[in-house]
Protein backbone atom coordinates (compact mmCIF):
# COMPACT_ATOMS: atom_id res chain seq x y z
CA UNK A 1 0.00 0.00 0.00
CA UNK A 2 1.92 3.13 -0.97
CA UNK A 3 -1.22 5.48 0.49
CA UNK A 4 -0.28 8.29 3.32
CA UNK A 5 -1.22 6.78 6.66
CA UNK A 6 -3.09 8.48 9.57
CA UNK A 7 -0.48 10.27 12.13
CA UNK A 8 1.51 13.35 12.63
CA UNK A 9 4.18 14.07 9.83
CA UNK A 10 6.64 16.51 9.94
CA UNK A 11 8.36 18.17 6.97
CA UNK A 12 11.83 19.29 7.29
CA UNK A 13 14.38 20.60 4.78
CA UNK A 14 17.31 18.25 4.29
CA UNK A 15 19.19 19.76 1.39
CA UNK A 16 19.22 23.74 -0.26
CA UNK A 17 20.74 25.20 -3.15
CA UNK A 18 24.74 26.13 -2.93
CA UNK A 19 25.38 29.00 -1.22
CA UNK A 20 22.54 29.08 0.34
CA UNK A 21 21.57 28.30 4.36
CA UNK A 22 19.53 25.14 5.16
CA UNK A 23 16.32 25.84 7.18
CA UNK A 24 16.42 23.36 9.71
CA UNK A 25 13.25 24.36 11.29
CA UNK A 26 10.78 21.53 11.10
CA UNK A 27 6.94 21.84 10.83
CA UNK A 28 4.24 19.42 11.76
CA UNK A 29 0.49 18.68 11.08
CA UNK A 30 -1.61 15.62 12.15
CA UNK A 31 -3.22 13.40 9.20
CA UNK A 32 -6.39 11.47 10.43
CA UNK A 33 -8.67 8.95 7.97
CA UNK A 34 -12.38 10.04 7.67
CA UNK A 35 -15.13 7.39 7.49
CA UNK A 36 -15.43 7.02 4.22
CA UNK A 37 -11.40 6.54 4.16
CA UNK A 38 -10.19 10.05 2.93
CA UNK A 39 -7.32 11.29 4.60
CA UNK A 40 -7.86 15.04 6.13
CA UNK A 41 -5.57 16.96 7.36
CA UNK A 42 -6.92 18.47 11.12
CA UNK A 43 -5.35 21.71 10.76
CA UNK A 44 -8.07 23.86 8.84
CA UNK A 45 -7.55 25.59 5.72
CA UNK A 46 -5.01 24.65 3.39
CA UNK A 47 -1.36 24.25 4.79
CA UNK A 48 1.53 26.13 3.05
CA UNK A 49 5.31 26.20 4.61
CA UNK A 50 7.03 28.42 2.88
CA UNK A 51 10.56 28.15 3.52
CA UNK A 52 12.88 30.62 2.51
CA UNK A 53 16.67 30.38 2.37
CA UNK A 54 18.93 32.94 2.73
CA UNK A 55 22.22 33.22 0.63
CA UNK A 56 24.87 32.95 3.20
CA UNK A 57 27.21 36.22 3.34
CA UNK A 58 30.85 36.91 4.13
CA UNK A 59 31.88 40.75 4.98
CA UNK A 60 36.19 41.04 4.99
CA UNK A 61 36.39 44.01 6.55
CA UNK A 62 40.32 45.97 6.65
CA UNK A 63 41.19 48.16 9.28
CA UNK A 64 43.63 50.82 10.42
CA UNK A 65 45.17 48.42 13.63
CA UNK A 66 46.13 51.95 15.69
CA UNK A 67 42.77 54.04 14.86
CA UNK A 68 40.06 51.35 14.04
CA UNK A 69 39.18 53.29 10.56
CA UNK A 70 38.20 51.84 7.69
CA UNK A 71 41.02 51.04 4.68
CA UNK A 72 39.47 51.38 1.42
CA UNK A 73 41.44 50.43 -1.68
CA UNK A 74 42.83 46.96 -0.22
CA UNK A 75 43.13 44.03 -2.76
CA UNK A 76 42.82 40.53 -2.57
CA UNK A 77 42.49 37.36 -4.16
CA UNK A 78 39.87 35.00 -3.00
CA UNK A 79 39.79 31.81 -4.44
CA UNK A 80 38.00 28.02 -4.01
CA UNK A 81 40.11 25.25 -4.56
CA UNK A 82 43.27 24.36 -3.18
CA UNK A 83 45.04 26.56 -5.65
CA UNK A 84 44.15 29.76 -7.42
CA UNK A 85 43.12 29.60 -10.97
CA UNK A 86 41.33 31.15 -14.12
CA UNK A 87 38.28 31.31 -11.58
CA UNK A 88 40.40 33.38 -8.85
CA UNK A 89 37.98 36.60 -7.39
CA UNK A 90 40.29 39.42 -7.29
CA UNK A 91 38.31 42.02 -5.50
CA UNK A 92 39.22 45.53 -3.55
CA UNK A 93 37.62 47.39 -0.52
CA UNK A 94 35.25 50.04 -1.17
CA UNK A 95 35.28 53.05 0.80
CA UNK A 96 33.85 51.47 4.28
CA UNK A 97 36.54 48.89 3.91
CA UNK A 98 34.25 46.35 2.97
CA UNK A 99 34.15 43.41 0.41
CA UNK A 100 31.30 41.01 0.57
CA UNK A 101 30.81 38.24 -0.96
CA UNK A 102 27.05 35.60 -0.84
CA UNK A 103 26.09 32.68 -1.81
CA UNK A 104 29.55 30.92 -1.96
CA UNK A 105 29.79 27.27 -2.64
CA UNK A 106 30.40 24.51 0.14
CA UNK A 107 34.15 23.99 0.52
CA UNK A 108 37.53 25.34 1.51
CA UNK A 109 37.96 28.99 1.09
CA UNK A 110 40.87 31.45 0.44
CA UNK A 111 42.17 34.85 0.53
CA UNK A 112 45.22 36.80 0.81
CA UNK A 113 45.87 40.44 0.51
CA UNK A 114 47.70 41.25 -2.61
CA UNK A 115 48.05 45.28 -2.26
CA UNK A 116 47.05 47.66 0.13
CA UNK A 117 47.08 51.29 0.20
CA UNK A 118 50.65 53.81 0.32
CA UNK A 119 51.98 53.54 3.84
CA UNK A 120 50.25 50.48 4.95
CA UNK A 121 51.86 47.04 5.46
CA UNK A 122 49.91 43.98 3.76
CA UNK A 123 50.18 40.21 5.10
CA UNK A 124 51.43 38.28 1.94
CA UNK A 125 50.01 34.91 4.05
CA UNK A 126 47.33 33.04 2.53
CA UNK A 127 44.29 32.66 5.36
CA UNK A 128 40.94 30.20 4.76
CA UNK A 129 37.70 30.19 5.73
CA UNK A 130 35.09 26.89 5.11
CA UNK A 131 31.99 26.79 4.09
CA UNK A 132 29.39 23.61 5.16
CA UNK A 133 27.30 21.80 3.00
CA UNK A 134 24.29 23.41 4.86
CA UNK A 135 25.84 26.89 3.83
CA UNK A 136 27.28 27.96 6.87
CA UNK A 137 30.53 29.96 6.84
CA UNK A 138 33.29 29.06 9.70
CA UNK A 139 36.75 30.04 9.95
CA UNK A 140 39.59 29.60 12.97
CA UNK A 141 40.93 33.48 11.91
CA UNK A 142 41.61 35.96 14.14
CA UNK A 143 38.41 38.55 14.35
CA UNK A 144 35.73 35.51 12.42
CA UNK A 145 32.34 36.43 13.76
CA UNK A 146 29.14 35.32 12.89
CA UNK A 147 25.18 36.28 13.41
CA UNK A 148 23.20 34.91 15.75
CA UNK A 149 21.39 33.26 12.75
CA UNK A 150 24.60 32.33 11.21
CA UNK A 151 23.79 33.20 7.99
CA UNK A 152 26.10 36.20 7.81
CA UNK A 153 29.43 36.07 9.01
CA UNK A 154 32.45 38.73 9.30
CA UNK A 155 36.28 38.35 9.13
CA UNK A 156 37.53 41.62 10.52
CA UNK A 157 41.49 42.40 9.35
CA UNK A 158 43.93 45.11 10.80
CA UNK A 159 46.67 46.69 8.53
CA UNK A 160 49.39 48.13 10.38
CA UNK A 161 51.05 51.61 9.03
CA UNK A 162 54.59 50.95 7.71
CA UNK A 163 56.83 52.72 10.57
CA UNK A 164 60.22 54.74 9.45
CA UNK A 165 63.12 55.54 12.05
CA UNK A 166 65.04 57.96 11.01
Amino acid sequence: NNHVQEGVYTVQEIKTKEGYILDRSKHSFHAVLTSNDRLQIQETGNIVYAITNKANKLTIHKTDKDTGKSIPEVAFDIWHGTEKSENTMHKVTDEKGEIVLSALESGTWYYQETSAPSGYQFDTEVHTFTVADDGIISSSEAGFTKSADQSEAALSITNQKNHFEI
